[in-house]
C-alpha cells in the first residue's frame, strides 16, 4: 500500500493540546520513504465535543480520498521530479557513477548483457519474468523512481512472496525465483557494472522446503499396454518420441524439440545432440541404438532434408519445430486413457530406461556415457533414487543368524 491511513494528533483526543491537525503518510515517488503529510482545514476553530467530532469526520474523508487513488503527489509534481532525478542520474552515468540508477534501470542493463552473452531462451524467459514483476510491483507501489540502492531487503522478499500468493508458486518454484533474483541482484553489486547498489540485500535469503520425489518409471505392463495402444493408433510420430526418450535417454521437451534429421549420424552409429536443446547447453554425442535406428530407417528420415526437425510441427518431420508442449500435450490422453498416474510423463521413459539397464547389469559407466552424466557418482546416485541395486553380492549366500 501506497500511504498509512490517516489518524488524529492528539491520539487521546486531549483538548488541552491546543493544536490538533490529521495526518496521513505517503510514499515519496523519487526516495521510496514514507514522507507525512498535515491536514488541518478548519479543526482549531472549534471546541470541545464539536471538535473531536469535525476531527473524526475529516480523518475519515481523508481516508476515503486515499483509498479512492488519491496522491498528495499531483502530476506536475511527478514531472518535475522525475525530470530532476533524471537529471542527476545523467550527470552521474556521464561520471561514470551508477549509484543514482533505479532497479529497472538496473535490470534492464542486467538483460542486455544476458541477451549479449548469448543465454539460452529458457534462462532468459526466467530472468526476462524476474524482472518483469519487479518492476509490476514497483509501480504499482509508485516506486519505479527509487534508486535501486534504496530498495530493501523486505520489499524484494515481499515482491517475491507476493508473486508467490498470486501465482499458487511451489516452494521449489519460489526458490527458483529467489536464485534468479539474487543473480540479478549480485551482477547489480559488482564493480564492474557500477555498483549500481551496494550490496545484494537479499543474499543468503531462506529458501522455502521442498520434499523432493524420487523419479517414477513405468511397469512393464504400462509400457507394454502403451506401446499397444499408440501403435494400434498408428502414431508413429508418438511411437517415436516414445522410443527416442527410451533408447536415446533425451529429455523429451528441449532436447527432442531441437533434434534434426542431420543430428542422426547413421553411419557412426551415433545421435548428436545440439546445445541449444541440452541441460549443459553443450553439444553431446550418444549411441544409436540399433532398435532405435532401424525405427528411423524404416521411416525413411535418411532420406529427408539435413535441416529437417525429426518430430517437426503437424505430427511429422518438417523444416519447423513443434510447440514447446505440443509432445506433453498429445501424449496426455494416451496416458489418461490408460489411467496411467499423471506423475509418469514422457520424461520418465528415460529414467524406466535406467532402471532396465541396470538390472540388466549394464556397466554403471556405460550407463553414464547414455545418460551424459558429469560423473559415475552421478550416476549411482541417479540409480540409487530410482531404486537400483546394481551390485547384490552383499545380500547373496547370507550367513542365517
Amino acid at each position: 500500500m501506497q500511504y498509512r491511513p490517516a489518524k488524529i494528533y492528539p491520539e487521546t483526543l486531549d483538548l488541552s493540546v491546543k493544536k490538533w491537525y490529521v495526518f496521513y503518510s505517503f510514499i515519496h515517488p523519487f526516495t521510496g520513504k514514507f514522507e507525512r503529510f498535515k491536514v488541518y482545514e478548519d479543526i482549531n476553530l472549534f471546541k470541545g465535543e464539536e471538535k473531536v467530532n469535525y476531527a473524526k469526520n475529516l480523518r475519515d474523508a481523508v481516508n476515503l480520498s486515499l483509498q479512492n487513488g488519491y496522491s498528495p503527489y499531483d502530476e506536475e509534481e511527478k514531472l518535475n521530479l522525475w525530470v530532476e532525478e533524471t537529471s542527476k542520474q545523467a550527470a552521474a552515468e556521464a561520471a561514470g557513477d551508477r549509484s543514482r540508477f533505479t532497479m529497472v534501470q538496473g535490470v534492464n542493463l542486467f538483460l542486455a548483457e544476458k541477451k549479449e552473452q548469448g543465454k539460452s531462451k529458457s534462462t532468459m524467459s526466467a530472468y526476462t519474468t524476474t524482472a518483469n514483476f519487479i518492476k509490476s510491483w514497483l509501480n504499482e507501489n509508485g516506486m519505479l523512481l527509487v534508486p535501486a540502492a534504496n530498495i530493501t531487503a523486505v520489499q524484494l522478499l515481499t515482491i517475491l512472496k507476493d508473486e508467490a500468493t498470486k501465482n499458487n508458486w511451489e516452494n521449489k518454484t519460489y526458490n527458483n525465483y529467489l536464485l534468479y533474483t539474487e543473480t540479478i541482484l549480485n551482477w547489480l553489486a559488482e564493480k564492474k557494472n557500477g555498483r549500481i547498489i551496494p550490496e545484494n540485500p537479499i543474499k543468503g535469503a531462506d529458501q522455502r522446503e521442498v520434499v523432493e520425489n524420487k523419479p517414477s518409471t513405468y511397469t512393464d505392463q504400462e509400457l507394454n499396454d502403451m506401446l499397444a495402444l499408440v501403435r494400434s493408433a498408428n502414431d508413429v510420430y508418438m511411437e517415436g518420441i516414445i522410443m527416442t526418450c527410451y533408447y536415446a535417454a533425451v529429455r523429451s521437451k528441449e532436447e527432442m524439440r531441437a533434434f534434426k534429421i542431420k543430428n542422426i549420424l547413421f553411419d557412426r552409429d551415433l545421435l548428436l545432440l545440439c546445445p541449444e536443446g541440452t541441460k549443459a547447453r553443450r553439444e553431446d554425442y550418444v549411441p544409436l541404438d540399433p532398435i532405435l535406428k532401424r525405427f528411423f530407417l524404416a521411416q525413411k528420415l535418411d532420406k529427408l532434408p539435413l535441416e529437417w526437425y525429426v518430430f517437426g510441427k503437424g505430427d511429422r518431420p518438417g523444416p519447423v519445430p513443434a510447440s514447446s508442449n505440443h509432445y506433453a500435450t498429445k501424449y496426455r490422453p494416451y496416458r489418461e486413457k490408460l489411467k496411467i498416474d499423471e506423475s509418469k510423463k514422457l520424461y520418465n521413459w528415460k529414467h524406466t530406461r535406467g532402471i532396465h539397464l541396470a538390472n540388466a547389469g549394464v556397466d554403471p559407466y556405460a550407463i553414464m556415457q547414455l545418460f551424459r552424466h558429469a560423473s559415475l557418482e552421478q550416476t549411482m546416485q541417479y540409480l540409487r533414487d530410482l531404486g537400483c541395486v546394481i551390485n547384490r553380492k552383499a545380500v547373496e549366500n547370507s550367513r542365517e543368524i
